[in-house]
Order: structure tokens, then C-alpha cells, then sequence
């Protein structure tokens, strides 16, 4: 996928990180219908889970693309640099 899902992961962890802050101040009772229906603390908890699971991948992700950049290809000849 050549790092769209270390993008992707990495904005929704920060769409989840803003809509968490939100719900936390905003004091009036949540409510969502899709894709299951879910009010009041449900929103927060299951908002919560899933921005920990997206945090959790865009790490991951930026952590091996970062290790993958310092040491290279473990293969010099099977790289798809062409240089």
C-alpha cells in the first residue's frame, strides 16, 4: 500500500483524539445510529476504543516505516529502488 495506511490510521487517530475531547466537555447526551445505535457513555467508550485501536496502528506503522528508512532493504537486489 506504500504508507496509505500509515496516513490513513495516523488521521483517524487524530479525528478520534478531537471527537473524544469534544464529547468529554460537551455535556449533552450523545447519540449515534450508525453503524449500531449507541447513547451517553456508550459514544465515549466505543469513540475511545476505536481511537486507541487507530493510534495503536498509526504507531506501529510509523515506527516501521521509520526502521525500515535507517536500515534499507535487507535485500540490495530485490529492492524496488531503481537506482
Amino acid at each position: 500500500m506504500n504508507g496509505s495506511l500509515r496516513w490513513l490510521a495516523s488521521a483517524l487517530a487524530i479525528l478520534g483524539v478531537g471527537f473524544l475531547v469534544w464529547t468529554y466537555f460537551d455535556h449533552s447526551d450523545w447519540e449515534v445510529f450508525f453503524p449500531i445505535h449507541l447513547k451517553g457513555a456508550a459514544v465515549f467508550w466505543v469513540m475511545g476504543f476505536a481511537t486507541v485501536f487507530w493510534l495503536t496502528i498509526a504507531v506501529v506503522n510509523w515506527r516501521n516505516w521509520k526502521r525500515k528508512k535507517n536500515t534499507g532493504p535487507a535485500d540490495p537486489l530485490h529492492s524496488r529502488d531503481p537506482r
